[in-house]
Order: C-alpha cells, then structure tokens, then sequence
C-alpha cells in the first residue's frame, strides 16, 4: 500500500505540470527542446490528416471483424487461453474471436452499428456499471458491505482501481440526486444546478476516490457547472440529460433535466436481453 501511494503521488504531481515535467525529462535524457510558434494551416491539415485517417482506421477495423467469424464454445476458450499466455494468434483468428466477445456481451449478432456503439469495449463497460445500479440484490449486498467498512477501506479506494468500488461509487453519487434511488431511475424526477448541492458534496468529499477508479480529475469548475460533472457520471453508465423545461424568479433563469427517455431506453433493452439470453 506504501508503495503504490508513492507511485501515485509521484503520479498526481507530474500530471499537475505534464508539459513541463515532460520537457525536463526530455533534456535530461540529452535532447534539445525547441519552441516552435503554432503555424495554424500546418495546425488544421494536421487534424484533417488525423480525422481523415481516424475514419479509415475505424473502417479498417470494422470491415476486419465483419469478415471474421463466430467461435464456438470450444474454439473461444482455447483462444482465450491463447491470449492469457501470450501466445502468438493469427490476426483472422484474434478477428474471430473480438467479434465472438462483441457477440456473446450484446447475444446478437454483430454489425456495423453494433461495432460503433461498442466502441472498442468502451460501451461494455458502461453497461456492467448500469446493470450494477439496476440490481437490487446486488445492492443490497453493496450497502452491507459499506456499513462494515474500515477506514483503511477508504484508503484503498484512493490507490487501486476496482470494478465493484466504481460500482459502489457510482450508486452513492447518483443516489445524492433525485434521479435515482433503491435501484431505480426516475424518468419523470427533474433536476436543476440548485438541487446538487450534495451531489457536489459528495464529489469534492471523495475527489480521489473518482481520480483513482475512472482515471479521470473532478471538474474544477464543479461548483459553477455541477450538472456538468453529473452528464459526465451519468455517461459513465450509457445515460445523457435532455431539458426538460425552464423556470424564471426574479428574471433569473432555472433549467430543469430529466434522464433522456432514448438513452434509458437503450439500456434497458441491452441489459434485458443479456438477462434473458444468459
């Protein structure tokens, strides 16, 4: 535990002057910086190339794991096994077995939409947090666990990423809001900046616990903009924010949000069809 809150606080520390400190790594290691003024048609051709060849990556990869094909139960296991002891597969049969992990987490069959809502992987992971926040077991379980939690528990939240502290974490969060509770997300609750107030307690009170288990700093403008720092939660587990409406005192105006029906929607056929099709 020592050890890892020393890398991570050498790590924090670096990040809080990445620029600078990588400059100075780069002299020491006898290289010679030179500041160059930005030229902005060498700026906006470089980012044309980079999206131009963002685009043709993308297409590459899908069209790679359309021509792939579904493993059997047999053949994925030896694959996977293959890969847990790096040994060397053939790139058509690293394919084939991308495309059967797609498969068997969506149990549908694979196509072109359904490799950009993935997004390498990242979709997966916010299904599993959502599928955490629905399953009330599951939380029960969770609440359990934190009543009987020690403070070196805390501690170890701040070091090491955990799929189940993130899941915990998320719960907690969005349970400070009137969007959710018990399992449960309200279509119908609104929210505006004024209800946050301990939505933003929470996220300042355990600032690193959510730098350390999503790699990610809180906002520093979370005080001002805490519905942003709430897009950014609810993201994290498929969910966006639509206005629902807007109201006026003293010709100040209050938007209200409500959980967008379409994204809520999509999450729950996905996480019904991988409880019905286990």
């Amino acid at each position: 535990m020592r050890i890892a809150a020393s890398v991570l606080s050498v790590e924090r520390a670096s990040k809080n002057n990445l620029k600078g400190h990588f400059i100075l790594y780069a002299r020491r290691q006898g290289w010679d910086i030179a500041h160059v003024r930005q030229d902005d048609a060498v700026y906006e051709a470089g980012t044309l190339a980079w999206t131009v060849g963002s685009e043709l990556h993308r297409a590459e990869a899908a069209r790679r794991l359309l021509e792939g094909r579904s493993l059997t139960d047999e053949e994925f296991e030896e694959v996977r096994a293959s890969l847990d002891e790096d040994d060397p597969i053939e790139d058509a049969l690293r394919a084939s077995y991308t495309r059967s992990v797609i498969e068997r987490f969506y149990r549908q069959a694979l196509t072109e939409e359904l490799i950009a809502l993935d997004d390498n992987g990242r979709f997966r992971r916010r299904v599993r947090l959502y599928e955490a926040l629905i399953d009330r077991e599951l939380l029960k379980v969770k609440l359990l666990m934190a009543s009987q939690s020690k403070p070196e528990d805390l501690r170890r939240a701040t070091l090491l990423p955990h799929q189940t502290l993130k899941e915990h974490f998320i719960a907690e969060l969005l349970a400070t809001t009137s969007l959710y509770s018990g399992g449960e997300f309200d279509l119908d609750a609104e929210c505006g900046a004024g209800d946050l107030t301990d939505f933003v307690v929470c996220m300042e009170k355990y600032a690193q616990v959510y730098e350390t288990q999503f790699g990610k700093p809180v906002r520093a403008d979370l005080q001002q903009k805490p519905m942003s720092q709430l897009r950014t939660i609810l993201k994290m587990v498929g969910l966006s924010l639509s206005r629902s409406r807007t109201t006026s005192t003293g010709g100040v105006k209050t938007y209200l949000y409500q959980i967008a029906r379409q994204s809520y929607a999509r999450m729950e056929e996905i996480a019904d069809r991988r409880r019905r099709l286990e």
